[in-house]
Formats: structure tokens, sequence, C-alpha cells
């Protein structure tokens, strides 16, 4: 039986992946413990794991598990750091972090496929720079680098001689000197800022979609879900933490593409395949799982937004236990197919021998 280990900072009660973890890991035939850095005792290769038993985390004393699922890509401290890069170098992992934004695209403008549905984008680093890339462009969005779930977006549109400004539930209109006085704001706090792609549905409500892809049973890309999120009336943020709305895929290409919308439903399961494989090429590392972020403007061209890491499936679609049992699919993958690169590396040191 493969046994998983689930890594994370927090307690298995904080982490919303745990019990589903547990529970499709029961069903499924597979051991399943959650643990934490300080858990792990590199010198007896064992851990304090939490096993779900009988309604609740019960710790035991356990060796180490045959792959890790990496829940999370922070660390608070350098011991943590340094146990967790023992454990890799002992034990496969499922998951990296991508990093933040400015890190992806930098990586993906490498790309001689892909870096043409990039919007212009820079960091916001001086006052200035930043001020004549929304005059050029007329229309931007500032994003934190490491924001998540659409916290702290502000979007700015020039006007004739003021500047119209959105952020988290605030909307006005503010002089060259004040917009200067909230640039100079940011720039501490890591800003990006980033080409406005018009994207609208019908009705003129700003929308996104979300290509959730994961790694399968065995080791290939599949998509697990493709939905827009319709931003509420008068916002620009269509993430469902901030108001927007989840819809199923085929209805709305429907409403919005017409005859083109089964043409347009290919091309974006396509489009997420091609790029989570272009994503491992560029890393140079195995990715289990990715929220790709894309944008279509009035002429049909597909913009790429952003790429997170370990992207929360829909509550709405009942997907939960879906991604779980992908996810434990490709552990098990991992662990059979490191157990094999294992064996063939033993066999020839006997034959070396």
């Amino acid at each position: 039986m493969v046994m998983v280990g689930m890594l994370d900072l927090a307690g298995p009660e904080k982490h919303l992946k745990a019990y589903p973890f547990a529970a499709v890991a029961k069903a499924e035939g597979i051991g399943f413990f959650y643990f934490q850095p300080q858990d792990v005792d590199l010198e007896t290769k064992t851990i304090r794991g939490k096993f779900y038993e009988d309604g609740q985390w019960i710790e035991k004393q356990t060796t180490f598990p045959d792959v890790v699922y990496n829940a999370n890509g922070h660390v608070k401290s350098e011991e943590e750091q340094l146990i967790i890069e023992a454990l890799k170098a002992l034990i496969p992992f499922t998951s990296w972090s991508v990093g933040n934004k400015m890190k992806v695209f930098n990586k993906l403008s490498k790309s001689a496929l892909f870096s043409r549905y990039l919007p212009d984008t820079m960091e916001v680093k001086e006052v200035e720079a930043a001020i004549d890339f929304i005059h050029k462009k007329e229309q931007v969005i500032l994003k934190p680098r490491n924001g998540r779930k659409g916290k702290g977006i502000i979007y700015v549109r020039r006007m004739e001689d003021e500047y119209e400004v959105r952020g988290d539930n605030e909307q006005q209109r503010m002089s060259r000197r004040m917009l200067s006085s909230l640039l100079t704001d940011k720039i501490p706090e890591k800003y990006i800022i980033q080409t406005f792609i018009q994207c609208r549905n019908q009705a003129g409500l700003v929308y996104d979609l979300r290509l959730h892809v994961q790694k399968d049973g065995t080791g290939r890309w599949t998509v697990c879900s493709i939905y827009p999120r319709i931003a509420p009336p008068n916002s620009v943020k269509a993430n469902i933490s901030s108001g927007g709305a989840a819809l199923y895929i085929t209805p709305f290409l429907k409403q919005e593409f017409g005859e083109d919308y089964f043409n347009m439903q290919r091309y974006l399961e396509v489009f997420a395949i091609s790029i989570s494989k272009e994503m491992d090429k560029l890393y140079r590392r195995s990715f289990d799982e990715l929220g790709i972020d894309i944008g279509i403007d009035s002429s049909g061209k597909v913009w790429l937004y952003e790429i997170n890491w370990h992207p929360g499936a829909p509550p709405a679609f009942y997907l939960e236990l879906d991604v779980v049992k992908n996810s434990l699919a490709y552990c098990c993958y991992l662990a059979h197919a490191s157990g094999a690169l294992l064996s063939l590396k033993s066999v020839k040191m006997d034959k070396q021998r």
C-alpha cells in the first residue's frame, strides 16, 4: 500500500484539504497521514504523523511516506527549510510553487509558444514609470505580486485630466498628485502593473476563465474543470472570493460564442494542457496541479493573466473530492515511478560491482 504524507505548516484542523484527503485515501486503499516540519526526525527517518481515525486526528510515530504531497510552498524558518530540503532528497514531492506573479510572467516571456499571450506587465518600482505605463495603456490593473483571491487589486483608467481608480469596495477620481501618492504607497508592497484586457460578456460584465488542470494516475496532464467567473456589476474582479460568480462552461460558451462554442471549448482544453506542459519545461520540474486564469478580448484573442498552484475547486460544482482523487492517483504514480527508478539504479550498481 502506498503511503502519502501531506506536509503543511499548520495543523490538520486548519487545512481544508486534510480531511478530504484522509477520507478519499481510505476509500481508495491508500495510506495517509498529515505532518509538519517539526514532526520530522531525520536521524531515525521517522515522523510524528497525524492519522484520521474514529473522527479525530491521532498522533503516531511512523516511517517516512512513499511520497509527500507538499501543501504549502512557504516556510517560516531556516530550520524548516533545511528539513524540507532533506526530505526532498529522500522522497518524491508532488507539488512545487510556481512563485509570485512576476516570476511566472518572466518564465513565460521566454516561451516561444506562449509569450504572445501575455499582457504587457512591469513591476511598480518607480512612480513616474508606472504613470507613463498608465498613459500608454489607458486602462491598467495593479496587483500585489504575491496576492491571492483578488485581494488588493486596483483598476486605473486614464481620463482627460484625472484618473478613475477602483479598489476594494471603493471607486474615486484622482488627480495625478493623488495617484502618485497611491503608487508611492504601493511600491513597498511589491505590486505589478498590467494592461487591462477588455474581457466582458454580452451583458457587459467583466469575466475571466479558470482552467484547472491536474496530473492523473499515469503522470499525464488532464483538464479537471474549466469555468467562467463573472464579476459583479461595476467591478473588475471576477474572483469568487471577491463576489464573483462561477458558471458552467458549456452554457456560458453557447451564450457568448454561439455556434462556435464547441470549437472554443476544445481550444481552451488544448490550451490548458499545452501551457501546463510548457510550465514543466520552463521550470524544469514536474508540477501536479495548476490554476490558469485567462481572458478573451473582443477580437477572440486569449490573454494569460496568471498561473497559480493548488487552485481551489469551486464548491458549486462539487469537484472537491474529484480533485483530491486525482491528486492521490498522481501520488501513487510518483511513488511507483520512484520505486521503479530506485530498483533500476540498484540493478546498475550490482552490475558495476
